[in-house]
């Protein structure tokens, strides 16, 4: 009898261990966790007083604690990397629309824009405005020479911006790399090939994938060997596929973030979905 008591105890007791193990090891919820957000189009965009790439939106996301912010950059016609998302300046004068590759700075700069007179800022302006409190996520809008590169990189230096990334341009990858500055965006497939090779640093690179594009191995295989994994969850993109319920972005998001990712880039309109309140 004495046995059977000291067997029902012993059980009794291991119940309660793994019960207690099972709680600590449960994932935690948004309001837990500390992400590192980087805001798509320039900063915190709203359309009364922040507009995309404007320097209102970029000194939006330094008060708010973003991480970094995604710009895009184009050249004008004398080389000059400007801040600028579409290839044409639109809502100008008589309803003029100007490719932004052929026009010169000083052009740029003279033409008035109805919203505001808002002109596209240069990279110096941004950065500059930026003092080092914020990173940057670059999206080279078109195929430039190497020179053009090799003067993005000198105006960040200059700056003393150190945190840089760069995505989606394969030429502007080439660049930055050979010039050992900042970490370089994979997709799945890229990473996948990357990482089975002998030089292969966690350091030089991160993954960069959508929220709807999940894939359990290679997000493991990431985090399992410390890399950086970046989800974008872009309006845009969803709307492509004719997905507006953010209840729905929701859940894609929470996918990723029951993973182990942290860090996110997203429409400030999304912000909520990150919240710690």
């Amino acid at each position: 009898m004495k046995k059977i008591i000291i067997l029902l105890l012993i059980i009794t007791s291991c119940g309660k261990s793994n019960s207690k193990e099972r709680e600590v090891n449960k994932p935690k919820n948004n309001s837990e966790l500390t992400f590192n957000l980087i805001a798509h189009r320039g900063g915190v965009v709203t359309i009364s007083t922040n507009p995309e790439n404007s320097l209102g939106a970029l000194k939006e996301a330094i008060n708010k604690e973003y991480k970094m912010v995604e710009i895009d950059i184009r050249s004008t016609l004398d080389g000059v990397p400007i801040i600028h998302h579409d290839s044409v300046l639109a809502h100008l004068n008589k309803g003029e629309v100007k490719l932004v590759s052929a026009l010169k700075l000083n052009e740029i700069q003279n033409i008035k824009i109805t919203n505001k007179e808002l002109m596209p800022y240069t990279l110096e302006e941004f950065v500059k405005t930026s003092n080092g409190n914020i990173g940057f996520l670059l999206d080279f809008k078109g195929n430039y020479p190497d020179e053009f590169y090799e003067k993005c990189i000198d105006i960040l230096k200059v700056n003393n911006i150190s945190n840089v990334k760069i995505a989606w341009s394969k030429k502007a990858k080439e660049i930055f790399s050979k010039k050992n500055y900042g970490k370089i965006g994979l997709n799945y497939s890229s990473f996948e090939k990357a990482s089975l090779t002998s030089t292969f640093l966690k350091e030089d690179y991160f993954l960069l994938i959508s929220a709807f594009d999940y894939n359990v191995d290679l997000i493991n295989k990431a985090i399992s060997l410390d890399l950086e994994i970046v989800v974008s969850v872009n309006l845009w993109k969803y709307g492509q596929r004719g997905i507006t319920n953010t209840n729905i972005i929701k859940i894609d998001v929470d996918k990723m973030i029951m993973s182990g990712v942290k860090s996110f880039l997203i429409d400030s309109d999304l912000e909520f979905l990150f919240n710690k309140n």
